[in-house]
Order: structure tokens, then sequence, then C-alpha cells
């Protein structure tokens, strides 16, 4: 098994766990893996990718100034994983993610972190509907890049987009655990915007 691949069974056993402890721990490992890997070969788009993958499951167990490190640091790993492969369909996700994060942190917010660490970055939810689309158009099979859209979609309320996004992502079978949580996700939110 490669480091990517090893990287890849931690973050994946995180989903076997409530327990933020344990899932810090399977991150740190993964993370190690990731970061190895990249040791091993800096041109490798995939273990970048993997780093990013990381840094991004990671951000929710930790306070705010971490997260906001975590952020900046997937998104740079995300960035030159597509710029070393541009069919990194993670690294697009990811960016995704990144852009509708960013950009639906409210004003009060917003204004605590410029005080504090000094402001965030721009992004939008248009640059995330965009980023999503180029990872659905790489891993139609994702139900992950689809749930993205949907989220996009619904902040810049387009509701049909919306809606007919969720459907996709519920009529589609997962390809592993993620791509399980999002269809549930998905399953859900469909049911709750249905008239």
């Amino acid at each position: 098994m490669n480091l990517c691949q090893l990287s890849r069974s931690f973050c994946e056993l995180t989903y076997l766990t409530n327990s933020p402890t344990i899932q810090k721990t399977l991150l740190q490992a993964a993370l190690a893996c990731a970061v190895q890997a990249v040791k091993a070969d800096p041109r490798n788009a995939a273990a970048h990718a993997s780093v990013a993958v990381c840094y991004a499951k990671s951000c929710p167990l930790y306070d705010i100034k971490t997260q906001l490190v975590y952020a900046r640091l997937f998104k740079t790993e995300a960035e030159r994983a597509i710029a070393l492969d541009r069919r990194q369909d993670i690294a697009y996700y990811l960016l995704g993610r990144w852009n509708y994060g960013i950009a639906k942190v409210g004003l009060l917010s917003r204004a605590y972190v410029k005080i504090v660490y000094g402001g965030l970055p721009q992004a939008s939810n248009e640059a995330a509907i965009k980023d999503f689309k180029a990872a659905s158009l790489l891993a139609p099979d994702r139900i992950i890049n689809y749930q993205g859209l949907a989220l996009a979609y619904e902040a810049t309320g387009r509701k049909n987009l919306e809606i007919a996004a969720l459907k996709k992502c519920c009529a589609m079978k997962p390809v592993d655990r993620e791509d399980a949580a999002a269809q549930t996700e998905a399953k859900q939110k469909l049911f709750t915007i249905r008239p």
C-alpha cells in the first residue's frame, strides 16, 4: 500500500467514530503519511491532494485560529495538486468547499477574524460553483461534488438548480463513506425543501 492510500485509509476510519480525540489521532496519522508522500515525490499531485484532504477534514475539530491556518494550508495544497495535474478532482472539490466556506462566514465573524487574525481571504459562491462543476466533470460518479453544488446553489438562491443537484445526489450510488454521508445529507435536505 502506498502512502497516499494509507493516508486515505486513516481518513476513512474517522467515519467509524464520533470521538473528536480519536478522529484527530487518525487524521494526524493520515497527514503524516501524506506529508511523507510529498517528501518522497514533491511533484506527486495525488500526494499534495492527500495533504489537502487531511487539513480539510481536520478543520472542524479545532479552534478558529487553527481552522484558519488549516484552511489556508488545504487551499494551498489543493492548488498545488491542480498545478501538477489538472485531473485532480478532489482538489477542485476542496477548492469549492473552501470558497463556499469562506463566502458563508457572517459579518460578525468576519469582523472578529479581521480584528484578531487580520481578515479572511476573498472567496465567493460563484467560484465554489465553478470548482464543484470542474470536480463533477472529472469525477461524475462522486456524490460529494453534486452535494457541494447544491450547497453553493442554495447560497446563491438558485432553488431549481439546488433541487436538481440534490436529486442527482439521491439517485447515485455512493463510492465510499464520504459519498454515503453526503447522500444522507442530500436526502434530508431534499425532504425539507420539497413542497
